[in-house]
């Protein structure tokens, strides 16, 4: 299944004999202010998950997950997702805030009957049944998330090919630095 956004159209194909072959165009519409950003298809159950964007000078953000039918309309709000912080501009004459493509950003996927989602800046997996509606929580338990010395220097001299020496002290300080001015600017 492919969204054709600017279409208007969901198009399906399957894949015979090693060649992709056209099967379908569905054509869809939504609220004007919804924006489908993907599909989720199990059998015979198709799934939704659309972006609210309510204009470039409101902050807020929202996703909702729909159950669709078979032509791909809307048929029931199944869950709210969480927006993203939207970075704000501010001009002499107005303030806007326009979608967070980098850094903060919601990732999902569809298996076995789950929904899953993740907000990049979280590190936890949210879970939704999609026949019972139960939510549940699954901590990565990331842990300590800091390079040390011996990575950093390992880096370098993957990064720096010519490095054929020790990385000394100073050349630490200066990837600590680096990589700390990074961290700080993301």
């Amino acid at each position: 299944y492919i969204i054709g956004g600017d279409l208007f159209r969901i198009s399906e194909f399957i894949i015979d004999n090693d060649e992709l072959v056209f099967v379908n165009s569905t054509p869809f519409k939504y609220p004007p202010d919804y924006h489908l950003q993907s599909i989720f298809v199990d059998g015979d159950d198709r799934f939704g998950v659309f972006s609210k964007f309510e204009s470039y000078f409101e902050p807020d953000n929202e996703y909702f997950l729909y159950r669709l039918d078979d032509n791909f309309q809307i048929v029931e709000r199944l869950l709210e997702i969480p927006g993203n912080e939207r970075p704000k501009y501010e001009f002499p004459e107005f303030t806007m805030y326009l979608e967070n493509i980098f850094a903060k950003r919601s990732y999902w996927s569809f298996s076995k009957g789950w929904f899953y989602f993740i907000r990049s800046h979280q590190s936890n997996i949210t879970a939704y049944n999609l026949q019972s509606g139960q939510l549940k929580h699954i901590d990565l338990e990331l842990g300590k998330r800091e390079n040390t010395d011996g990575e950093l220097a390992t880096f370098i001299k993957e990064e720096y090919g010519s490095l054929n020496h020790e990385v000394d002290k100073d050349q630490l300080d200066l990837a600590h630095s680096y990589f700390t001015g990074i961290a700080n600017t993301v």
